[in-house]
Formats: C-alpha cells, sequence, structure tokens
C-alpha cells in the first residue's frame, strides 16, 4: 500500500468514526453512571451512618419542564447500596406539595441491554420491557401502597401463575412535615428500600439503572411533576425529546456496577438529616437553573457540532486532495507509457541506415537517435529524466552528453 492509498483510507475511517459518534450521541445524554456501595442497611427510614459512602443520584430534571402548579419544584435524592443478595435504595426528598400518592420509581435492567423504543417493541411487545427489565413504584407510604403489578415489566417478573414478582421486599418511610425555607413550607421523606433482583447481583458485571420521583400535588392529588436522573426527556422549544422513556426503553438507562466489601466509592455523601435543615435547608432546583444548565449545554452542543464540521470538511478536503493526486500520477503514466511506445516505433521504420558492410557506425552504436539529444535517449528506451528545481526545465545529461561530444 502506497502513501497516497494509505491517507484515502485514513481519510475514509476518519469520517466514518465522526458520523457514528454523532448517531450516537442522541441517547443516554447526562452520561452518568453508578457504583453501588457495599453494606446492609436497617431498613426503618431513618439515615443511618452505613450510608456516609455513597454515591449521591440528584434527580433534578424536571419533566417537561413544565409542572403543573405554582408550587416550588422538589427535590429529590437517591442512594443506592447492596451486600451480595439483596439491593437497598434510600430515597431523601424535599416535597413542598406532598402527598400519600407520591414515590419513587426504580427502572432495572439486569442484563443492561440498552434497546431503543423501536428495538424493545419489535423484540419484546408493546408495552414491554426486555426479560429482565422492569419498572417499580414504591410510594412514600411505604409497604402498605406498594403494588407489585406497577408498572412496565419483563417477562421474568412474572411467577407461573402471570402473578408479579415482588422484587421489593421491605420498604419504611419517616415523613417529616413543617419544614420552612424561603421556598416555602416543604415536607422530608426519608424512603428506604430493600431488594430482591431477579438474578443473582454480579461481583464482576453491570446493569441498567434509573430513578424518577413521580409528584403528585397534595391538594388537587393531580399529577404535578416528575424528575429523572440520567434519562433526559426534558422538551425542547420545537417539543421534541432527547432521550425514549424509561418505561418504553432501557436505551438511556445508566451503567451499575457494584463494589466489593470494604471498597470506598465517594469519600463523604452529602446526606441531609433533620438537624441539618435548620441551618442550611436543601434548595429546591429552580426553573431558572434548569434553563442555566440548559443554555449552557446548549452553547456546548453548538460549539462541538461546529468543530466536527470543520474536521469533517478538512477530512473531505484531504480525500479530494488525494483522489486528486492519485488521478494525476495514472494520467502521467499512461502518457508517458504512451510516448515511449511510439519513440520505439520510430526506431524501428526510421533508424539510422547501415555502413556498406550493413552494419552502424561507432556513433550511431552509442547514440542511435537522430540528433543526439533528449529524444534520442528516449528512443532508446532510456529516460533518464531530471526535473529541474530552479527552472522548471527538463535536462537530459546523457544527451548534452553526446552533444559535448
Amino acid at each position: 500500500m502506497n502513501r497516497l492509498t494509505a491517507r484515502i483510507l485514513i481519510a475514509v475511517v476518519t469520517v466514518a468514526v465522526l458520523v457514528g459518534a454523532l448517531s450516537g450521541s442522541a441517547f443516554a445524554k447526562r452520561g452518568y453512571s453508578y457504583k453501588a456501595l457495599y453494606g446492609t442497611p436497617v431498613i426503618d427510614g431513618e439515615i443511618d451512618e452505613i450510608w456516609n459512602g455513597a454515591q449521591d443520584a440528584y434527580l433534578k430534571w424536571n419533566w417537561r419542564n413544565s409542572p403543573n402548579t405554582s408550587k416550588p419544584l422538589s427535590r429529590c435524592h437517591a442512594f443506592v447500596m447492596h451486600d451480595g443478595t439483596y439491593l437497598y435504595v434510600l430515597a431523601v426528598v424535599h416535597d413542598y406539595s406532598p402527598s400519600a400518592s407520591d414515590k419513587l420509581e426504580i427502572y432495572l435492567d439486569e442484563e443492561y441491554t440498552l434497546l431503543s423504543k423501536e428495538q424493545t417493541a419489535e423484540k419484546y411487545g408493546s408495552g414491554k420491557l426486555p426479560d429482565y427489565a422492569y419498572q417499580l413504584g414504591v410510594p412514600v407510604s411505604g409497604m402498605s401502597g406498594y403494588d407489585p403489578s406497577y408498572g412496565a415489566k419483563g417477562a421474568k417478573s412474572l411467577n407461573e401463575d402471570q402473578t408479579y414478582k415482588s422484587v421489593v421486599v421491605d420498604a419504611k418511610c419517616k415523613s417529616i412535615p413543617g419544614n420552612k425555607d424561603s421556598q416555602g413550607v416543604y415536607t422530608i421523606y426519608q424512603l428506604e428500600i430493600k431488594m430482591k433482583p431477579l438474578t443473582s447481583i454480579p461481583q464482576s458485571g453491570t446493569w441498567g439503572l434509573e430513578f424518577m420521583y413521580n409528584d403528585t400535588n397534595g391538594e388537587t392529588g393531580a399529577f404535578q411533576s416528575a424528575f429523572r436522573w440520567n434519562c433526559d426527556t426534558v422538551s425542547n422549544d420545537d417539543n421534541s425529546v432527547y432521550d425514549d422513556y424509561p418505561y418504553e426503553s432501557t436505551q438511556c438507562y445508566a451503567p451499575l456496577t457494584f463494589a466489593a466489601q470494604g471498597e470506598k466509592v465517594v469519600e463523604q455523601t452529602p446526606l441531609y438529616p433533620v438537624e441539618r435543615q435548620t441551618d442550611k435547608p436543601l434548595q429546591p432546583y429552580t426553573e431558572t437553573e434548569a434553563q442555566t444548565e440548559k443554555t449552557t449545554e446548549s452553547q456546548t452542543e453548538r460549539q462541538t457540532e461546529s468543530q466536527t464540521e470543520k474536521q469533517t470538511e478538512r477530512q473531505t478536503e484531504i480525500q479530494t486532495e488525494s483522489q486528486t493526486e492519485m488521478q494525476t500520477e495514472s494520467q502521467t503514466e499512461k502518457e508517458a507509457a504512451t510516448t515511449g511506445s511510439g519513440d520505439e516505433t520510430e526506431k524501428g521504420t526510421n533508424g539510422p541506415a547501415p555502413d556498406q558492410d550493413g552494419k552502424q557506425s561507432e556513433g550511431q552504436k552509442e547514440n542511435p537517435g537522430s540528433s543526439g539529444g533528449c529524444g534520442s535517449v528516449l528512443g532508446a528506451g532510456l529516460p533518464v529524466l531530471f526535473l529541474s528545481a530552479a527552472c522548471g526545465t527538463l535536462v537530459c545529461r546523457r544527451g548534452k552528453k553526446e552533444e559535448n561530444k
């Protein structure tokens, strides 16, 4: 493979990689991941010290950014732990419109399939998730309001009698009302959940994870807003949505891995027990903050797109230049071959006549051309040409040598 061919291949591969990167960027926009801390907490609604060191999943992305109320937006943080057999979740919520219907939704995919809505529907049927994926809804009322059939499920969530397996083993919530800050009065929910997954928790493996806090208006009973963690279902100005909804697709689930016993995940968890609220209340995530982050993301996207376009243009230019060079080289070689063939023919028909003995003279043997110049060298089949960089002319050294004799 010559250098020209190599340059063309590099250009084509680079463009293909860029196009592939752009086509895959539409899903899992947030790009979060989670590593579950090892431990066994007590399920009582209290924030025990064992939760310190667990990673914080902040559910700040409000669905469509348009709550159906004038109340401030709620705020939710989720934490995950495991002990090799059970999975544990702690949710700390500040809710300005508390309702018994408020619930934490947990989405798990124990095979980490990463399928789009279309792929999921085609393979498993409409309204279904992959076999080992499921949606759970745990209300703030705890186990008394838990329904195993709630949400989308995969086939492996069903028992033989077609009833749903109760992945949630226990759930308790401590509700602390009457907290105040500049936004108003809010209730703190401390919801702890214990789950027995469908398969064994892997020591080294990856599951898919997503959270959502489903917020109901306590005064009207109507849906108020929803907050997700990794899936970006926030509408754009043109009413389009970035990611598929997590109850229809697993493509935007974040990778969930599991820490070994004694392994650190983070140095310290910013937990929010009651005694800390008086001094430094947890402020709700406002629409102004959301708009600021959205604007920043848009600017970053535009810069990335601009840079990608420039790189693509450059690669296209390189590819075009390489193709032009190849065509020019090929044409030059053809012309040279044609010229050489013509000279050989002329040599056979119009070459020097032999002397009286039927032999060519010594000078004719040495220089069989008619003039002794460059044409004679080509005619002899010796195209020794040199390009003069100084004046751009062709100099035939052997021809000059014969002329000087």
